[in-house]
């Protein structure tokens, strides 16, 4: 077994994952396009203020009229699967990932990250076309 192997948890992908690939494939999914800035571009720190960046703001003005979950107000436990087609590949999954989860919180779509009981995020290059494309599916917990 290599060292790849080691690091790939086989039993939580079986267990959790593969069961519901065919809900993500049935799933619809929804697009949201534009670059999505990472959690490193979230705030200015000016003197005893922190602001937000104008870029983040922009985005999540963005989101919000392109989102067609908004004002949904999803307040049940869900899993999530999303691509982020990025342009470059110099971002972070993790750190794109707080910032989507901001933008689906802010536009109502979600009541609360909190109730996300799953996910499933992968990355991809798209210089053309950045984007975000991503399903929610209801779960029991």
């Amino acid at each position: 077994m290599s060292e790849i192997d080691d690091l790939f948890d086989k039993q939580y992908y079986d267990e959790y994952i593969r069961p519901i690939l065919p809900q993500i494939e049935r799933a619809k999914r929804f697009v949201i396009h534009g670059k999505i800035p990472s959690v490193n571009d979230l705030y200015d720190r000016y003197e005893h203020h922190v602001v937000k960046k104008e870029k983040v703001r922009q985005y999540e003005n963005d989101f919000y009229w392109q989102c067609p979950l908004r004002d949904r107000m999803i307040s049940t436990p869900f899993f999530i699967y999303a691509e982020f087609y990025l342009a470059t590949k110099m971002k972070d999954i993790d750190n794109v990932s707080k910032v989507f989860f901001d933008s689906l919180q802010r536009c109502h779509a979600i009541s609360d990250d909190n109730l996300c009981s799953g996910f499933y995020f992968r990355k991809f290059i798209d210089k053309a076309d950045p984007r975000v494309e991503f399903c929610i599916i209801p779960v029991d917990i």
